[in-house]
């Protein structure tokens, strides 16, 4: 897992089944958004990591909503849980959409687009949806913040050109985004989540 400093909490737990991961972006900068980050982390880990992922995301838009709205804020979050006994992945995303899932022997990424609004956008408008997935041997999941879109074109065709980094050297691939950055440099933070399954 790479992360920079700013708002986007990134956490992992373990579940009765596995593990329960989250990627968090909180929109703007500095210390206030840091706080809300904070906040969505704390609300995030509040909740049974063995839920329905739906469940927890609604769960933790009820809880951090009030204060997203009266900072006139919101966040994105990508929220998964991996039973690990089966390789199948659980995950809902409110907003997020910068995900994709990589299966062994095809080039071509799966994008796992969001179907739904950040949170604190009309908390409680609706039934939150959940997507899954089953992450086979060779396989990879990698959720990422906007910023490293912006390391490309800025749009999501940049999760191709990502994909393809991986590919190339799977067990280099946080090194090279890092050079990447360096490289580059970056004005927006870089969190980039890697769930991968080897047999």
């Amino acid at each position: 897992m790479l992360s920079a400093p700013r708002p986007t909490p990134c956490c992992a737990r373990s579940t009765f089944r596995g593990v329960a991961l989250t990627v968090a972006d909180v929109m703007g900068k500095g210390p206030a958004a840091g706080a809300l980050a904070a906040s969505v982390q704390a609300a995030f880990r509040a909740q049974d990591p063995d839920s329905n992922v739906a469940d927890v995301v609604t769960a933790t838009d009820e809880r951090v909503s009030p204060d997203l709205v009266i900072m006139e804020s919101f966040a994105t979050a990508f929220h998964a849980h991996l039973d690990q006994a089966t390789g199948r992945v659980d995950y809902g995303d409110a907003g997020h959409g910068i995900a994709m899932h990589l299966r062994a022997g095809q080039q071509t990424p799966h994008l796992l687009l969001s179907h739904d609004l950040p949170l604190g956008v009309h908390p409680g408008a609706w039934r939150r949806t959940s997507g899954s997935l089953m992450l086979e041997p060779g396989d990879a999941l990698i959720v990422c913040s906007d910023g490293v879109l912006d390391l490309y074109d800025g749009t999501l065709a940049a999760l191709n050109q990502l994909a393809t980094l991986y590919r190339l050297a799977p067990a280099a691939f946080l090194i090279a985004v890092k050079e990447l950055v360096m490289d580059r440099g970056a004005d927006d933070d870089i969190t980039i989540l890697v769930l991968t399954r080897t047999r």
